[in-house]
């Protein structure tokens, strides 16, 4: 059960993360147009 619950929270974060790191770029990339 604990086993199991630990592989659920890694594969969120592991969403998160990835989800975040997307954003992240994007928003860099956004600002790289407005700036130059």
């Amino acid at each position: 059960m604990l086993l199991l619950y630990t592989e659920i929270q890694y594969q969120i974060l592991n969403h998160l993360n990835k989800f975040l790191r997307n954003v992240t770029y994007e928003k860099l990339e956004n600002l790289q147009f407005s700036t130059f």
